[in-house]
């Protein structure tokens, strides 16, 4: 049997090595192939138990890298000392466990590891007994409680996430009052309740992005500050969950711009960019966040000449970068690229990366992107002369500005303006509307939402551009200099 055994997989290895020298799976190149092997009679169970050999392989190389790869496998270790009848050795495993769970808030494990305590007590069947299964019943409770807080905060906080993923504007009262009565049912809590990590996270996750929501970025970037602290001060969570810490940190980074903090900004990139990662995923992750953050980053302070070298290396990263992104980060990277492009005066390639988006886009993710978007695509066609498609790209933007809800004027005011300076281009003209539009949006400012709403981009600036004919970028430079 062992001999058998061992011939099935060498067989599974020769195919496992067939497929791996094909540029794509072709089943009938490996059917002929092996036409004279035995197993291509069940060539489907072949393919089943090679898939098991290697999820098992791949499960035997991870073990130990997660803290729930190492609960699996205590608790593996403790069943079988269990059936062999090893009960103190099972007892000291057990306990191991426990100690990984609660130091991981894993509280369906601490259930799990408690219920395997009992099983062992009642085997022992020893005088404390009773004692012990009434302490283990009261640590149940317990366990169910903290389960039960995490959970009320945990839905709580991925409401926000989901909030902040569809857009970060929000331009009415009635939009304010929803996202306060969706906190009210944890800011009602007792601050004794935020005692386990999981907690700690999901407030400080709610109060951040909560904040950041309404405007108020000194107390978003205040709650960003100690999330980020949260987790860098526990190397055990931050090396297990590195994909939870970038999360953490791009949304505590976003809040530093607003408050203009460039200097955390600048030391939070250095942590991202030298952050270690396992996994393609959080590989991915990382690039978007720290290639999208320095784009902004160096735009705010005219850092020209980097701005030119990062997105040399976003274009030739392209296509890795972008695997496996989130839809609302493939949202903001093109727009990055779009609006760095516009700044440096390479239009074409601006709206390259903002078709990007236009075209490959769900309208319901991040709509204070969309909203920008359109807008922004009018500039850019306006830039590049392309007068005859203008007036049509303008009549379908104006037909999205009327059928919405809650929009923003400065959108409908920045539409007129081009619209009228695409009918004559004249620097009269052009100088007559834009000095005209400056002043609408200057006093639009007095308004937090539409402020807010006009923070991705300098359009006042852009606006004097156009009235001195000079670069864009060189008035932005002079304003930063001044400040």
């Amino acid at each position: 049997m062992a001999h058998s055994h061992a011939a099935d997989q060498v067989q599974h290895l020769k195919l496992f090595d067939a497929i791996d020298k094909q540029s794509g799976y072709d089943e009938e190149a490996l059917l002929e192939k092996f036409k004279e092997e035995k197993f291509i009679l069940q060539f489907s169970v072949a393919k089943n138990y090679l898939i098991y050999l290697v999820l098992k392989s791949l499960v035997q190389y991870n073990s130990g890298k997660s803290a729930e790869s190492n609960l699996n496998r205590e608790l593996d270790f403790s069943q079988v000392l269990f059936i062999k009848g090893f009960y103190k050795e099972c007892t000291t495993q057990l306990k191991k466990a426990k100690k990984i769970a609660y130091n991981f808030d894993k509280h369906d494990y601490t259930l799990t590891i408690i219920k395997k305590e009992k099983q062992l007590i009642a085997s022992l069947k020893n005088e404390t007994m009773i004692s012990d299964l009434q302490r283990l019943m009261e640590e149940e409770r317990h366990v169910l409680d903290m389960l039960k807080c995490e959970s009320e905060y945990g839905v709580v906080y991925y409401s926000f996430l989901n909030e902040i993923h569809k857009s970060r504007m929000r331009n009415s009262a009635e939009e304010h009052e929803y996202l306060n009565k969706l906190r009210s049912s944890i800011a009602k809590k007792d601050s004794t309740a935020h005692t386990t990590f999981n907690c700690k996270n999901y407030f400080f996750g709610i109060e951040t992005i909560y904040n950041y929501l309404i405007n108020d970025f000194e107390k978003a970037s205040y709650y960003g500050h100690e999330h980020r602290k949260l987790w860098e001060e526990n190397k055990a969570r931050f090396d297990d969950e590195k994909d939870d810490y970038l999360e953490i940190i791009y949304h505590y980074i976003s809040s530093c711009f607003q408050t203009k903090n460039y200097k955390e900004i600048n030391e939070c990139l250095t942590k991202i960019k030298n952050l270690e990662t396992e996994t393609n995923d959080t590989k991915q992750r990382k690039n978007f966040i720290y290639y999208t953050l320095r784009l902004r980053y160096c735009a705010s302070l005219a850092l020209y000449h980097e701005l030119k070298e990062l997105l040399e290396d976003i274009e030739r990263n392209s296509k890795v970068i972008d695997q496996e992104l989130y839809p609302a980060y493939k949202i903001t990277l093109s727009i990055n690229c779009s609006i760095t492009y516009f700044v440096l005066e390479e239009y074409r390639k601006s709206l390259h990366w903002l078709n990007t988006y236009l075209n490959n886009s769900n309208k319901d993710i991040r709509k204070d992107a969309y909203s920008f978007s359109r807008i922004f695509n009018l500039m850019l066609h306006y830039k590049l002369g392309n007068n005859d498609l203008l007036e049509h790209v303008i009549k379908n933007t104006y037909r999205e500005i009327k059928s919405q809800v809650n929009i923003f004027k400065y959108e409908n005011l920045i539409l007129m303006f081009i619209k009228k300076v695409a009918k004559n281009n004249s620097k009269k003209n052009v100088t007559l509307h834009a000095k005209e539009l400056q002043t609408q949006l200057k006093n639009l400012q007095n308004n937090p939402i539409e402020r807010d709403a006009m923070r991705y981009f300098n359009f006042i600036c852009w606006l004097e551009s156009e009235i001195q004919q000079v670069p864009y970028r060189s008035l932005v430079e002079k304003e930063i200099k001044i400040n």
